[in-house]
């Protein structure tokens, strides 16, 4: 979830290349909708204006919106954002508003995981910094599900009354070497995650 691209924005060849392959695959998938999340490989360890409307241009979507699938929202967010929140004040405190407005969301979903197993005094590169999460915590109800990627293991864990979801990884797999990918289930107020490991 996120990383659509594995080099950074200021190696443009290679990446130029990474996100024509990608966008060229996505292209072969038919009636089928696809959405797209910013991670960290995409718009640089300390994102920029400049690598966001990159970011846009490239895929043709936002670093941060929602949708709906069914009666559900899900709200997608730009987790790196939440790790520069002093160096891009502006752009922070619109996505804040933003996702203030959709509190409603069912679903959250980023590159980040929002904590690990707890709320750790971290820097934030493996998890939201813990001033991020006490913001943003308060406007959820208990059972939101938070999505997410970036550190290539996958867990879920139901930590605060919320349940938080690190997605699988298909192709590259860290330190454990197994592969898998994710299953989420909607069937009506039923609602299923289920992991799938690949040969």
């Amino acid at each position: 979830m996120g990383d659509l691209a594995d080099s950074y924005p200021k190696t443009s060849r290679k990446r130029a290349g990474q996100v024509d392959l990608l966008l060229n695959d996505i292209s072969k998938i038919k009636n089928t909708r696809v959405f797209l999340i910013a991670g960290n490989h995409d718009l640089g360890e300390e994102p920029t204006i400049e690598t966001m409307q990159k970011f846009k241009k490239d895929f043709g979507t936002p670093t941060w919106y929602a949708f709906y699938i069914g009666s559900y929202k899900f709200l997608v967010v730009n987790t790196t954002l939440f790790r520069n929140y002093r160096r891009l004040p502006q752009l922070y405190d619109e996505q804040m508003k933003f996702i203030e407005n959709n509190r409603d969301a069912k679903f959250v979903l980023g590159h980040h995981p929002p904590f690990q197993k707890k709320i750790v005094p971290t820097k934030g590169y493996y998890n939201w910094p813990p001033r991020v999460w006490r913001s943003i915590a308060p406007l959820f109800s208990a059972g939101t599900y938070f999505f997410s990627g970036h550190t290539h293991r996958p867990f879920q864990w139901l930590v605060y009354d919320f349940r938080n979801i690190n997605a699988e990884t298909c192709c590259a797999p860290w330190r454990n070497g197994k592969t898998s990918y994710g299953i989420l289930e909607i069937n009506g107020e039923k609602i299923r995650y289920q992991k799938h490991m690949l040969p």
